[in-house]
């Protein structure tokens, strides 16, 4: 048996020194209440955690009293602390202005008629002002009141945007390579018939077969562009000295650059072997160096380097590009990788310059960064595995 005891003075004329203990049996009904609130304490307990592990809030509203609380969880998501009380619509002000009619109105027809909220997605106002995309399940309860879910869906969100951004750059992909190996083999014939007309014109014949021929392998460039986008070229993987490849490259950007910027070449010693294919790696410089001058506005200077970097294992080979043009705006940062996206004028650009390099620096196990500021310029970094780096790993 559970006993409470308490003990008092004893009083009275005929009591001794001493003092009066009275024992009492703890009746069970209570012992069975107190394991019960404790059962539910830890049950609140893992259902919170749940909650705030699955992104899920709870919202209530009673309405013969009109008194909404909600969830503590779902009180970060909105930026008021839980528990809050209020009437139906007056914190009304989270819900996107699109949504804010219908889910009162739905909570209204839901404590009238007892129906169930189909899946509803809508937008919570963050504490920092932007919007939450939720979903939103509700229901009457037994005590007739109205119980919603809100589950937030911003990560699958992204990453059902992100599958969608896949699914497009595979189909792109796939086009692209048809196209660029059709209009591969159209510019050869034009090349050799550009060759030929070259070997035996003269004067205002010579310039245009040279014009012609000029043209066709731009054509050619555009094509590996292409094909590199696609994946769809053959590739030939070995451990590339990215040091050695740049001084190698060094003549063609001095005459990429000509006349709209100065070259500079700044290679750490210390830079170690990647493995990729170099005939890549080098279209990857020819496309940000090619970048950097199409960026400046006035003559500038573009740097090329190398230095090495420590992340954690794995050591990168680092090639930048810098330049000390405008810069890139930054509602642009986020587009500016995305496949025939350019902010040149028509027929200034393709915009695969920049998704080739990202795309070559992916295959590779590599990746690229961009810092930049309006007028401060613009550094592309590719983060490329070190050839030892690359071995361990896979």
């Amino acid at each position: 048996h559970e006993l409470r005891f308490g003990a008092t003075p004893a009083t009275g004329a005929l009591s001794l020194d001493g003092a009066t203990v009275v024992f009492q049996d703890i009746p069970a009904r209570e012992r069975a209440r107190a394991i019960v609130e404790a059962e539910l304490r830890r049950a609140r307990d893992r259902l919170d955690f749940a909650l705030g592990a699955t992104g899920m809030g709870v919202w209530e509203w009673d309405p013969v009293a009109d008194r909404v609380t909600w969830s503590e969880h779902l009180g970060h998501m909105i930026g008021i602390a839980s528990p809050a009380v209020g009437k139906l619509g007056q914190y009304s002000h989270v819900l996107h202005e699109d949504n804010r009619g219908a889910l009162i109105a739905a909570a209204r027809r839901i404590a009238e008629e007892g129906s169930q909220l189909e899946p509803l997605s809508a937008r919570l106002r963050r504490p920092d002002g932007t919007w939450r995309p939720v979903q939103i399940f509700a229901h009457r309860s037994a005590e007739g009141r109205v119980v919603a879910v809100f589950i937030d869906v911003t990560a699958r969100q992204s990453l059902e945007d992100a599958l969608r951004a896949a699914q497009k750059l595979e189909a792109l992909g796939q086009v692209a390579s048809g196209v660029a190996h059709d209009f591969n083999n159209l510019l050869q014939v034009i090349l050799l018939g550009a060759q030929a007309l070259r070997a035996g014109a003269v004067g205002e014949l010579a310039d245009i077969a040279a014009d012609v021929h000029t043209a066709g392998e731009r054509g050619v460039a555009l094509a590996r562009q292409l094909l590199l986008f696609s994946k769809s070229a053959r590739f030939q993987p070995a451990a590339i000295d990215v040091n050695a490849a740049v001084r190698e490259l060094e003549p063609i950007l001095v005459r990429l650059v000509r006349g709209r910027a100065t070259l500079a070449v700044d290679l750490a010693s210390e830079v170690r072997a990647i493995w990729a294919d170099r005939t890549q790696i080098e279209q990857l410089v020819l496309n940000l160096v090619v970048n950097a001058r199409d960026a400046l506005q006035r003559k500038g200077t573009i740097t090329v380097s190398t230095s090495r970097e420590l992340a954690g294992p794995t050591a990168y080979t680092v090639l930048g590009v810098r330049d000390d043009g405008p810069g890139v705006a930054p509602e642009l940062q986020a587009r500016i990788f995305e496949p025939f996206f350019t902010t040149k004028g028509t027929g200034q650009g393709t915009g695969l310059g920049l998704a080739v390099v990202q795309n070559v620096a992916r295959q590779w196990r590599g990746r690229v960064t961009l810092e930049s500021a309006p007028g401060q310029g613009a550094h592309f970094r590719v983060h490329l595995p070190e050839y030892a780096s690359q071995s361990a790993s896979s």
